[in-house]
């Protein structure tokens, strides 16, 4: 997930640390790490650390959040939905266990 510093102030995330970090153009960038973030969709919700892009204009939310929504992206039809209709299905993994 990615933001600008614009919307970082916005939300008043605080700044977790610093990093350098290789942008799908291949250009190295410095950014910051900001706060924890809670994000809905519909029912769905999920958690994240931002990186914050200085001089950015645009913010991507990114294939981590989307799996965690359960949700693909349909480019012809220029949506989102749900990867399993309007269920939401979270995966476990067996053997795991919590205590």
């Amino acid at each position: 997930m990615v933001i600008n510093e614009a919307l970082r102030a916005k939300l008043s995330l605080r700044i977790m640390g610093n990093r350098n970090v290789t942008v799908a153009g291949g250009d190295r960038k410095d950014c910051v790490i900001a706060s924890g973030v809670l994000i809905y969709w519909n029912d769905r919700y999920t958690s994240g650390l931002p990186l914050v892009l200085l001089n950015e204009k645009e913010t991507l939310l990114g294939f981590i959040p989307l799996e965690d929504f359960d949700l693909r992206v349909c480019p012809l039809e220029q949506k989102v939905e749900g990867a399993h209709g309007n269920e939401w299905v979270h995966y476990v993994r067996s053997g795991c266990d919590i205590k």
